[in-house]
């Protein structure tokens, strides 16, 4: 998408209308574009698209397609529409499809938006187009074209168990999100990345290991994994984004040496009723730690939640900030203790084997798509936990 901008149409809504336009956003404009704009869209057979042009010659122009309103189960996407050729995914092309069970992605194709395939229960296939230079399929499940970066999974076929391949050094946002079935993954040890919403709703997960080497957890990569009670973390890890974790059934979590960085939400609604936080973090957002919905849906501190950490720390400023209302307790304890457990965690994670199937190795081409896609649920559940955090937020203001 960076070689492609948006056409922008500048016009007043009402309030009903921006409502209604929110039920189908186009591809997100560009930073360029003005908030307030409107992209036009325009209908070509069973497909609601926008144009887009070439940054460099505006003379130039593509497709972005936004919404496809057929009803096959087996579906081809074009290499062009109207004489331009479909070089984009929209935020929510295929949202919530239940018919599609196979999808063949065009040569034409580059990029990929945030909920392109989100909620498709039913899909079980991904095939491209010969000719691609930007994705391949292998058996199925999508990649970029030298498969060191595992795009998407289709999550209708309802794994127990999966494998991801040697090799990858990648995974998509929302690669595995809305796995309904998916029990146990094992990752593989290049694994360098994890995309956002990965394994978003996976409700049957019970345990993951993530190799050395990853240093972030990125926002909402867990949440709702309501079986997930075993997290093993890299001694590589240096931080850990918003509702990571949030929603689990975590009792303990060890959290490795060189993190600096959790986000708002990461452990909230869990089950941990302590944590011991590592000297070198650095920044705690709100309600990271030691923070359950109530009854109104509002996220509201555990009291006696323990967090043991080193005096003057961020752990300590955490624990005792007004917003917590006193609910928590700190206990300082020396810079080693707070490092000693996730040392026998890092060396455990050492001596643990991960048997993957072989292919190809190396970061490769990067990423191709955009940020966490959740299915419409995980999506609502989504909203509504940020939501939740902004409520306390203003209500502990307000106390």
């Amino acid at each position: 998408m960076s070689l492609w901008k948006k056409t922008a149409l500048l016009r007043t809504l009402s309030l009903a209308a921006l409502l209604a336009a929110c039920t189908a956003l186009p591809c997100a404009a560009l930073e360029e574009e003005s908030s307030e704009a409107e992209i036009p869209t325009y209908t070509s057979g069973d497909y609601t698209y926008s144009v887009l042009v070439m940054q460099s010659d505006e003379s130039v122009k593509a497709v972005c397609i936004e919404d496809y309103n057929g009803s096959a189960s087996e579906v081809v996407i074009p290499e062009e529409l109207e004489g331009m050729p479909v070089v984009t995914l929209g935020e929510r092309a295929f949202l919530n499809n239940t018919e599609i069970q196979a999808v063949t992605i065009p040569a034409s194709l580059q990029d990929l938006g945030k909920y392109a395939f989100a909620a498709c229960s039913s899909l079980t296939e991904f095939r491209v187009a010969e000719g691609s230079e930007y994705y391949e399929s292998v058996d199925g499940v999508l990649y970029a074209q030298d498969q060191t970066y595992l795009v998407r999974y289709p999550i209708g076929r309802r794994p127990e168990e999966i494998t991801v391949p040697d090799g990858v050094a990648d995974i998509g946002n929302s690669a595995f999100a809305d796995c309904a079935l998916l029990q146990k993954i094992t990752l593989p040890e290049g694994l360098k990345a994890i995309g956002e919403g990965a394994f978003t709703g996976c409700a049957r997960l019970m345990e993951i290991t993530i190799p050395e080497g990853v240093e972030e957890i990125e926002n909402y990569t867990f949440l709702s994994c309501e079986s997930l009670s075993t997290v093993h973390l890299p001694e590589s890890l240096i931080s850990i984004g918003d509702g990571a974790f949030a929603r689990t059934t975590l009792q303990s979590v060890d959290l490795p040496s060189k993190l600096t960085y959790v986000g708002e939400g990461a452990f909230a609604e869990t089950g941990l009723k302590e944590i011991t936080i590592p000297r070198s973090v650095m920044s705690i957002g709100y309600s990271a730690f030691g923070y359950n919905l109530n009854a109104e849906g509002t996220l509201t501190a555990v009291k006696d939640f323990i967090i043991y950490g080193t005096a003057g720390s961020a752990a300590q400023d955490y624990a005792e900030d007004e917003e917590n209302g006193g609910a928590f307790l700190f206990q300082p304890v020396s810079a080693e203790e707070t490092t000693a457990a996730a040392s026998d965690d890092s060396n455990e994670a050492e001596t643990t084997t991960v048997t993957t199937a072989a292919a190809a190795s190396g970061l490769g081409t990067g990423r191709l798509i955009g940020v966490i896609a959740c299915c419409a649920a995980l999506l609502a559940i989504a909203v509504i936990f940020i939501r939740s955090l902004l409520r306390g937020k203003k209500q502990d203001k307000q106390d």
